[in-house]
């Protein structure tokens, strides 16, 4: 059985389009519309009615289907073209079951026949009115689903940024250690840092490997400061025994735990 006032509740905010040519239906049905709805518009045909339509926005769309200028079958396949989720109730006579199959391919949600049953009349506006609840539920949940995305996505972005100062920040502190051990590389390390992206960028390799070059060029020698500074200092010549030991240098440089990680984040 259904609960007129719980209709009234469910319909208090909804606007709803009525269309039927026929004067004294049209005011009588308003009457009872009025009852649980708070905005209603009317028209006396197909024609009007789009244009009411395309003009507003309608929660609810009520209408005839034999009316003057265009009648409520043709004005459906229209508002349906435009909307395919437009909640629409058709009031039809006996005589037009020829048009149901039609509207129901078209997507038409509800129809009640004439002369109307109150009873009748009232399920169809509490299932329709339950319909049109979904769709704005579902319509909401879809914009606070994007904003939520959208929010998450801003607060990644500023996570990254805060990555990439935090990585430029090793990235000068490590270089600056390395030339506080031995001033003639860190200087060469500058060095590279500005010429091996700049000859990436020239040989035309993509613009994420450059900027890995960028990055991890300026360090290709960090694992010099694990070399002895007797072997790195030594102002003559190296042994070949001290040779091998500067060499481990790029080994030491590879182990260093944060290098790989910072090559990929960057």
């Amino acid at each position: 059985m259904v609960n007129p006032r719980e209709i009234k509740e469910a319909a208090k905010d909804l606007k709803v389009l009525y269309v039927e040519d026929d004067n004294e239906l049209r005011h009588n049905t308003c009457r009872l519309l009025s009852s649980f709805f708070t905005s209603i518009e009317t028209a006396e045909n197909g024609v009007h009615g789009l244009e009411k339509y395309y003009h507003g926005q309608y929660d609810l769309v009520i209408t005839d289907i034999n009316m003057p200028t265009m009648n409520g079958v043709k004005m459906a396949e229209r508002i349906k073209t435009e909307n395919p989720k437009q909640v629409i109730i058709v009031i039809s006579a006996h005589d037009e079951a020829r048009y149901l199959l039609e509207l129901i391919n078209l997507g038409v949600d509800y129809f009640v026949l004439k002369p109307l049953d109150l009873n009748q009349f009232m399920t169809a506006l509490d299932k329709a009115i339950s319909l049109v609840r979904f769709y704005k539920m579902e319509e909401k949940y879809k914009l606070e689903l994007e904003k939520a995305v959208s929010q998450r996505t801003q607060e990644l972005s500023e996570a990254l940024e805060v990555v990439n100062d935090l990585s430029s920040e090793i990235l000068f502190r490590l270089t600056a250690a390395t030339e506080l051990r031995d001033i003639d590389t860190g200087m060469h390390n500058k060095r590279l840092g500005i010429y091996a992206p700049r000859l990436a960028q020239e040989l035309g390799m993509a613009p994420d490997f450059v900027d890995c070059i960028a990055f991890a060029s300026p360090l290709h020698d960090i694992g010099k400061i694990g070399i002895w500074d007797k072997i790195l200092l030594k102002p003559g010549p190296l042994t070949e025994e001290e040779f091998e030991i500067m060499k481990t240098h790029t080994i030491t440089g590879a182990a260093f735990w944060p290098i790989p990680s910072m090559i990929k984040s960057a």
